[in-house]
């Protein structure tokens, strides 16, 4: 899609209202690179994720994400057996509490049908 048409359409004032409801920083990053697709295969399985995601909002309510840190530069500085500060600890230990917590709202026999949120709740 070309950009006058992006424009016309107000995409990117939509784009924006969604990235204000982001809970961290990395989602707020992806929502905004988002872009139109013509791909059929990508938008279906697209639309596929959202109506799973959407029945288990509908069955369990709202997920417990909250915000996480970007810890990629972390994960980087470790595996290079430097250290980490304090707070950049804390920050890994959020983020290992946020994927438990994801995992367990995710990982129940009723979403057993489920194929993308499960393989969303195994690679967690």
């Amino acid at each position: 899609m070309n950009e006058k048409a992006l424009q016309v359409l107000e995409y990117f004032r939509i784009i924006d209202m969604l990235a204000a409801r982001c809970c961290s920083a990395l989602t707020r990053d992806f929502v905004k690179k988002l872009r139109p697709s013509s791909k059929l295969h990508w938008i279906r399985d697209e639309l596929a994720a959202t109506g799973e995601a959407f029945e288990v909002i509908v069955k369990k309510g709202v997920p417990p994400l909250g915000g996480f840190y970007d810890i990629s530069g972390l994960a980087h500085l470790a595996a290079k057996e430097g250290s980490l500060s304090p707070g950049q600890l804390l920050q890994v230990s959020y983020n290992l509490s946020s994927a438990r917590r994801s995992e367990e709202y995710l990982n129940t026999a009723e979403f057993a049908h489920l194929r993308i949120v499960n393989g969303l709740a195994g690679s967690i």
